[in-house]
């Protein structure tokens, strides 16, 4: 592997760490109660990397951004009370983080 290569693959890593960190921020200033794949979507659709790859195999990005966030919207389930929200990973979500990460 070139230095070149290796420099690529780090940005990618760094860049897919911040996209799996934006969904629970968001998640928790909504206070919703799960984290799930389709958060971990919806912030990809703003990763660089992974918005070209989506791009590159036919996905309208802004198509999906909006009903991908009226789903959510709709479907999250919110924490009652004032106490601050502790979001949790959904099952699936840590799974398909898991696959991403191990090569």
């Amino acid at each position: 592997m070139t230095q070149v290569a290796a420099a690529e693959d780090v940005k990618i890593a760094q860049d897919f760490e911040v996209s799996l960190h934006m969904p629970f921020m968001d998640a928790r200033q909504r206070r919703h109660e799960f984290i799930t794949v389709d958060d971990l979507l919806l912030a990809l659709l703003d990763n660089p990397s992974a918005s070209e790859v989506l791009h590159a195999g036919g996905t309208n990005i802004e198509e999906l951004r909006g009903p991908l966030t009226e789903f959510i919207n709709e479907h999250a389930p919110i924490a009652t009370g004032d106490d601050e929200v502790d979001t949790e990973r959904v099952l699936a979500s840590i799974c398909t983080c898991g696959r991403c990460t191990v090569r």
